[in-house]
């Protein structure tokens, strides 16, 4: 029975979809962080339950699809150099949808501002 090893880019990826969550947060939250007239609308929520579903939930999701696929791969694809595309390639398409439906939810529940 051989060794099994962690490709590389499961770092790299980590790191990456990271940074990745924490710019789509910053950019999505800061209407919920503000508030509106005098702070009306205000929610911090967003502190603990988006920033940590973004930040670690993303790099999370993208590196167990890398090492699913690169698992998966490990027979049937000869070439390591092929693998490892594929498998970041699935990884990194996991991670952009993950930001982009972060953002959609971010945008969809923006905080109410009273009005009178």
């Amino acid at each position: 029975m051989g060794r099994r090893t962690v490709p590389a880019e499961a770092g790299y990826l980590a790191g990456l979809g990271a940074g990745t969550g924490l710019v789509a947060w910053t950019i999505g939250a800061e209407r919920h962080l503000m508030g509106g007239f005098e702070g009306e609308g205000r929610d911090p929520s967003v502190l603990y339950v988006e920033l940590p579903l973004l930040v670690l939930g993303v790099p999370a999701a993208a590196v167990a699809v890398l090492l699913l696929t690169h698992r998966v791969l490990d027979g049937r694809v000869e070439r390591a150099g092929v693998r490892s595309a594929l498998s970041a390639g699935a990884a990194l398409a996991v991670a952009a949808a993950l930001v982009w439906g972060g953002l959609a939810w971010l945008a969809a529940t923006e905080p109410p501002v009273y009005r009178e």
